[in-house]
């Protein structure tokens, strides 16, 4: 994980705040309810890497709208290559469409000529060809955002493929190929991650209430899962899909080392499994994954084996996996919500 904020105020030297954007310590406010302004605030520890692939969530509420148009114009996940203090514009503009290049995941509540709906969501990016912002896919399908509540967003990237969840786990409401770096210019990879926003005569509160943003794991570069035998030993009921998995040796240190998988992602790659806990914080999608252990060497001591928890803030399921070069164990989760 790269980072994790549900304190605003604690992380202001990590965070970039730009005009209208403010700083609470329960929410970051990315543009104020006042009329004709902007604000975007950006992640600028450092740049994210996004050639190996990342995942973002975060939690919003758009509140206090204006009483004429009942709110506007709405806010923007961004990545970009400029850096951390840059803004684009008020409006429909977003706080980001007069930036340079730039992807965005826009959260729109306001109806311009050219839109179909006051509520939708879209992904945008600047086509050089055209010389505009490009509207490449647009969900209007989707629950209110603008009604003072709380929403959550999922964006995960991955072998230039882009999945966007809102408000559930289950199903992706987009999904589409897309290369970032070539979109943003950016030659290295790396971009700036943040968010931005803009209001007219129509205007409301856009505030951010908690935002989680890492990198996946490369896949690791010996291992075929498709020559490795999977035996399925355990099934385990989680309550929440926030899972947090430990990794360790409760036995003799005998140098295994492992790569872990759930479901097509791998959450650990070529780890030499120590005494002390390695600490893995996973959500999950859907309805079921299986997790499976692959070994790299024999250890000293054949086959490989591990201690695995897997904590859903309800319950400990604790359990120990072996494999080896041509076998592996898999346990499977599976999302059971809360009575």
């Amino acid at each position: 994980m790269v980072f994790e904020i549900n304190d605003f105020k604690a992380e202001k030297e990590s965070l970039s705040t730009v005009q209208g954007a403010q700083l609470f310590s329960d929410f970051l406010r990315i543009c104020p309810a006042e009329a004709n302004t902007q604000g975007a605030a950006w992640y600028s520890e450092n740049k994210i890497f996004l050639k190996d692939g990342f995942y973002t969530e975060f939690e919003f509420k758009i509140r206090n709208n204006d009483n004429v148009y009942d709110g506007g114009d709405g806010f923007a996940f961004v990545i970009q290559n400029q850096g951390p203090g840059v803004i684009g514009g008020m409006g429909n503009d977003l706080g980001y469409k007069q930036l340079d290049r730039a992807v965005a995941i826009e959260f729109d509540i306001f109806q311009n000529e050219d839109e179909e709906s006051a509520n939708h969501v879209c992904l945008s990016f600047f086509d050089p060809s055209m010389g505009y912002y490009r509207k490449y896919a647009t969900v209007h399908s989707i629950p209110e955002l603008n009604d003072g509540e709380s929403h959550f967003a999922r964006i995960e990237y991955r072998n230039e493929e882009l999945i966007f969840y809102l408000d559930s786990y289950l199903f992706p409401i987009l999904t589409v190929r897309l290369d970032i770096p070539l979109r943003i210019n950016s030659e290295d990879g790396y971009g700036w991650v943040g968010f931005s926003a803009g209001t007219s005569e129509a205007y409301a509160h856009h505030d951010l209430l908690s935002w989680t943003m890492g990198n996946y794991s490369p896949p690791p570069k010996d291992i075929d899962v498709k020559d490795v035998k999977i035996e399925e030993s355990d099934e385990i009921v989680v309550k929440n899909r926030k899972l947090i998995i430990s990794i360790w040796d409760d036995d003799l240190l005998d140098r295994d080392t492992v790569s872990v998988k759930v479901g097509d992602e791998w959450i650990l790659t070529d780890y030499e499994v120590r005494r002390e806990k390695k600490v893995i914080y996973y959500t999950l999608k859907g309805f079921s994954s299986d997790l499976v252990m692959y070994a790299h060497n024999m250890g000293l001591i054949p086959p490989n084996t591990a201690a695995i928890e897997v904590n859903d803030g309800q319950n400990k399921y604790r359990f120990k996996m072996k494999a080896d070069l041509t076998s592996s164990q898999s346990v499977r989760f599976r999302y059971q919500a809360p009575d």
